[in-house]
C-alpha cells in the first residue's frame, strides 16, 4: 500500500467514526426533543379534557334552566357549534406541536447527514 492509500483509508475511517459519534448526539438531541414534546402534550390534552368536563356541566347545567323546545334547540345548537369550534381549534394546535416536534426532531440527523462526506480524500 502506498503512504498517499494509507492516507486515505485513514481518513475514511475517521470520518465513518466521527458519523457515528454525531448519530449518537442526534440521537441524543432528538430524544430530548420527543420528551419535551411528550410533557407539552400531555400538559395540553389534560388541559383540554379539564375545560371540556367543565363546560358540559355548566352546558348540563344551561340545559336544565330552558323553557320552551325553542329554547331547548337554540340552546343545543350554539353549545354543539362552540363544542365543535373548540375541539378543531385544540385539534390545529395539537398539529402544529406535532409538526414543529417533529422538524425538530429530525433537524440533528439531517445536519448529520448533510456533512457527512464518506469518500472525502
Amino acid at each position: 500500500m502506498t503512504a498517499k492509500t494509507t492516507k486515505k483509508t485513514e481518513t475514511k475511517t475517521e470520518n465513518t467514526a466521527d458519523f457515528g459519534a454525531q448519530g449518537y448526539d442526534a440521537f441524543v438531541k432528538a430524544s430530548e426533543v420527543a420528551m419535551k414534546t411528550a410533557e407539552t402534550l400531555n400538559g395540553e390534552i389534560t388541559a383540554y379534557g379539564k375545560k371540556t368536563l367543565e363546560d358540559m356541566t355548566a352546558a348540563a347545567q344551561e340545559l336544565a334552566s330552558v323553557k320552551t323546545p325553542a329554547e331547548l334547540l337554540e340552546k343545543q345548537t350554539a353549545l354543539a357549534k362552540t363544542a365543535f369550534e373548540g375541539f378543531f381549534a385544540e385539534f390545529n394546535k395539537v398539529t402544529e406541536i406535532y409538526t414543529e416536534s417533529a422538524k425538530e426532531i429530525t433537524a440533528p440527523f439531517t445536519q448529520q447527514f448533510a456533512a457527512y462526506k464518506p469518500f472525502a480524500a
